[in-house]
């Protein structure tokens, strides 16, 4: 980083965010020399997410190395906008999450050529979390955090991919290509064919459990490339402090208005902009078929956060798991369900040792986000079938659920419905 700055670069950093990054009154702030502004040295609190800055500058104020930074949260904020954050060893991530700005400019008769330290065959189009791609077009998001979403987009050539690493929370935290979700510890289907031009990339993970989290790597195919015009990637150098060992000044551009919600905003200074997809028309669809890792029986036994009694009534169907303030249940009939349902939850059923007919008394979810899903069993996978929004009661009452299967629902941090109720008796 000190490279760049020393060049005349300011620098696009990413960072966690814990709770007294908001304020110097709250902890973990010292003050600096003389009129210098204070400098954030200790994290404490609950991490709230990743956030985006540009470095400015460095220095060392009474033996403290740090980073000058330009926020995003208007003048209210730090001095004027700015402050100085803790410089070596990794601090909340800052050195990880560093990128040069880079501008391109023109129409060039062949391919461009991805600028040192980029992909030259795919791009991080939007992202809440630390996600990165690298100069080796290797992406990546280890050691995630909840509630995090981001997304690539291959380049102008298909693509071979090859899984490095995969450890997600079974279910929940999930990459997606073409419909298909990813999760679990096995994502080999990504290898086993190459990826078309133009082909998203996205990650998700919930708002509960996390695991050690994945990496892919990309690399052409055969196929011959498209000549395209490059996108302009980030704005021009911004000014930078003088690269000495001294606290520096701070630039006289103004920052940008405090967000009214979480610090997760990038800066208007930061090279790329990131934003959270929209759902596409082909989301909103249902059902929707997703393959991905067959649940085994261990899997389905664990809850992610706090398992309820299995009712004893119904020999045919149980309920495995349940987050704590789930309504979920299974009656004596058979009959499971989930009525005047809240934010946030999840629960899991398992189908008994007889295949099941399935028959609906209600059904009326929030469209693709508060979803019912039947995991239809093969050899090696599952494919998920989602029934979600006002759903015809023959696109249930058409699937025959098998000995073993796992059926899941969950909702999401929005809006909720009246709900659903499903029930369940022997196949002829």
């Amino acid at each position: 980083m000190i490279t760049q700055i020393v060049k005349g670069r300011s620098m696009y950093v990413s960072f966690s965010v814990y709770s007294n990054f908001m304020s110097s009154s709250e902890g973990g702030w010292t003050k600096g020399s003389g009129e210098n502004e204070d400098l954030y040295i200790e994290s404490s609190g609950q991490d709230v997410g990743g956030h985006a800055v540009t470095c400015m500058g460095y220095g060392v104020d009474n033996g403290i190395k740090y980073w000058h930074i330009q926020n995003s949260w208007g003048k209210s904020w730090g001095n004027n906008g700015y402050c100085r954050f803790k410089r070596g060893g990794d601090f909340c991530g800052i050195e990880g999450g560093s990128y040069v700005p880079t501008v391109l400019v023109g129409t060039p008769t062949e391919a461009p050529t991805a600028a040192p330290g980029q992909c030259a065959h795919a791009t991080m189009t939007s992202g809440n979390g630390k996600c990165w791609l690298g100069g080796d077009c290797c992406a990546a998001r280890l050691k995630y955090s909840d509630a995090e979403s981001c997304s690539f987009a291959v380049g102008d050539a298909s693509v071979n991919v090859e899984v490095k690493s995969f450890d997600t929370e079974f279910l929940y935290d999930y990459l997606e290509v073409n419909d298909e979700q990813y999760s679990g510890k096995d994502a080999s289907g990504l290898s086993s064919s190459p990826l078309a031009a133009g082909t998203v990339i996205k990650w998700s993970s919930d708002s509960s459990g996390k695991a050690s989290g994945w990496q892919i790597c990309l690399s052409p195919t055969d196929a011959p490339s498209t000549t395209q015009a490059p996108s302009t990637a980030a704005p021009t150098e911004g000014p930078t402090d003088a690269p000495t060992e001294s606290p520096t000044d701070a630039p006289t551009e103004s920052p940008t208005d405090a967000p009214t919600e979480s610090p997760t905003d990038a800066p208007t200074e930061s090279p790329t902009e990131e934003e959270t997809e929209a759902p596409t028309e082909e989301e909103t669809e249902a059902p929707t078929e997703e393959e991905t890792e067959a649940p085994t029986e261990e899997e389905t036994e664990s809850p992610s956060e706090g398992p309820t009694d299995a009712p004893t009534e119904c020999s045919l169907l149980s309920l495995t798991s349940a987050t704590p303030e789930a309504k979920c249940a299974v009656d004596a009939q058979c009959c499971a369900s989930s009525l005047q349902y809240g934010n946030s939850e999840n629960c899991r059923f398992m189908v008994g040792s007889t295949p099941l007919k399935m028959s609906v008394e209600q059904f009326a979810t929030e469209e693709t986000y508060d979803r019912l899903s039947v995991w239809v069993k093969a050899a090696t996978h599952s494919t998920k079938i989602d029934f979600n929004g006002l759903v015809a009661k023959e696109q249930i009452e058409s699937h025959t659920a098998k000995q073993g299967e796992v059926i899941t629902w969950s909702s999401d941090e929005s809006m909720t419905t009246a709900g659903w109720k499903v029930c369940f008796s022997a196949a002829a």
